[in-house]
Order: C-alpha cells, then sequence, then structure tokens
C-alpha cells in the first residue's frame, strides 16, 4: 500500500479522511441535494461504511481542510486490471467543495491531489462523472484535461 503524505497550501491541507472528519460530512453532502437534502446521508451507514472500508486496498477517502473544519471531500476508487499487464485506472467519485469555498480553485487542488494518489498507486487513467445538469463541474473537468467519454447508468433499485 502506498503511504501519500498530506499536502498543505496556505492555510488548507488535503489528505486521507481520518474519522473526525465524518461529521462534517452530512451538511456538505446536503449542500448538492436541492430537491431533498434530508435523504442525502445516512449517518449511521456512513460512520459503519467509512469503519469497513478506511483501511481498503480499492476504496480511498480525501478531504480538504480548512483549519480543524473539513470543507471538502472525494472517493476514489482503484480498479484493479484483470486482462493481460494493463495497469489499474482510478474512478474519482463525489467530489464536494463546501459552499463559502467554490469557486476559488480548491476542487482542481483536491482533484490533481487525486490524480498524483493514483500515478502512486500505478494507476495510468482516471474517470469521473458529473450530472447533466452540473455545467460547474464539467467545466472544471475538462480544464483539467478530462474529456466527454461514453456512459450509462442505471438505478439498480428501481423496477
Amino acid at each position: 500500500m502506498v503511504d501519500i503524505e498530506t499536502q498543505k497550501f496556505g492555510d488548507f491541507e488535503i489528505g486521507k479522511m481520518k474519522e473526525q472528519d465524518l461529521k462534517f460530512l452530512p451538511e456538505l453532502c446536503r449542500q448538492y441535494y436541492v430537491e431533498s437534502p434530508e435523504d442525502s446521508t445516512n449517518i449511521e451507514g456512513m460512520y459503519r461504511n467509512f469503519e469497513k472500508y478506511k483501511d481498503g486496498e480499492f476504496w480511498h477517502f480525501f478531504v480538504m481542510r480548512h483549519g480543524k473544519e473539513t470543507m471538502g471531500y472525494a472517493e476514489v476508487f482503484l480498479h484493479p486490471n484483470l486482462f493481460f499487464e494493463q495497469k489499474p485506472y482510478i474512478t474519482i467519485w463525489w467530489v464536494r467543495i463546501e459552499k463559502k469555498y467554490r469557486n476559488q480553485g480548491l476542487g482542481k487542488k483536491l482533484i490533481q491531489y487525486i490524480e498524483e494518489f493514483g500515478r502512486k498507486m500505478g494507476a495510468d487513467s482516471c474517470c469521473l462523472q458529473a450530472e447533466i445538469p452540473n455545467v460547474v463541474a464539467q467545466k472544471l473537468y475538462e480544464s483539467l484535461g478530462y474529456e466527454k467519454d461514453c456512459g450509462y447508468f442505471k438505478d439498480l433499485t428501481k423496477e
């Protein structure tokens, strides 16, 4: 397992999530679910899943902090490749930045940090997604060199 260090820049730092960071996540996640923010976070499930996956080989959780406040978050999945000797790739999920810190380049810093983590893990590519109406995120990803590709989604909880 690669140990990635915390990166500091100005008053901010990015690093692996710690249990004390979890208390900030429900409100951060609610900011992204305008239609039904009360359904956006299962706090007990969040703690349970963090405990289950925090030391895993494939799921990785990263946060951005400002002092003691956790104000940014992303999940990363490392996909091993079973075919030939191809390198793994990473998928970035749920890039979230606290409202008062948006539009300051912090999402970009968080993604670049994660890309470096991916390189250290041996990954040769990275994918992520943005919901269709999230034009701001799409522009951010494109500014970092991401290209639109094809993709589909199916909610397996619905018939």
